[in-house]
């Protein structure tokens, strides 16, 4: 009431628009409507997660990757998004072979993952691993695979709709690849 008084928000009053007890019961459900929206607003941040932005490491990073001219910024930005979620599949998957006792393999079968340009990569020993050539060739299948799968994964929790998915991934090829 002190606070209606004070804005001079009485003179709004008019006979012709209703009681004057209205006008009064309608003022007090607004203040206590605006007092509680006050008391229950979410202050800037609240209920979030603080995430240390650490830019001596980034700037650091940054100083580490090749320039490559032929690239936009746009284009460099994708690459380096591209390489971000390949290493953080290939490092999920080494987890995932690690954890199962297979890491051996996995660093074997590793450097095969993809031909990096070279028509035919050198073959991993299969004294190295202990298995014949049959099933080096199917073991390094699974891993493309299943590195296809963690890829797939880690593209999923940067987009919002999972249609999105496959558009990304087409992307982050393209990214990759250079086209």
């Amino acid at each position: 009431l002190a606070r209606l008084l004070a804005s001079e928000g009485i003179g709004a009053a008019r006979p012709e628009r209703g009681r004057f007890r209205t006008f009064l019961l309608t003022a007090l459900r607004n203040f206590l409507t605006d007092e509680w929206r006050h008391a229950h607003a979410a202050k800037r941040g609240g209920g979030q997660v603080i995430v240390s932005i650490d830019l001596s490491q980034a700037a650091q990073r940054f100083a580490e990757e090749p320039v490559d001219q032929k690239l936009t910024p746009d284009q460099a930005f994708d690459r380096a998004w591209a390489v971000e979620m390949l290493e953080r599949a290939v490092a999920r998957l080494r987890e995932e072979y690690e954890s199962s006792g297979r890491g051996a393999l996995f660093a074997a079968l590793a450097p095969r993952l993809w031909n990096n340009g070279i028509a035919n990569p050198p073959a991993p020993s299969p004294n190295r691993v202990e298995m014949n050539a049959h099933a080096v060739s199917m073991a390094l299948n699974r891993l493309r695979h299943r590195l296809g799968l963690r890829l797939r994964e880690e593209v999923a929790a940067t987009v919002a709709d999972g249609t999105d998915i496959d558009a990304e991934l087409r992307l982050l090829i393209a990214a990759i690849g250079g086209n």
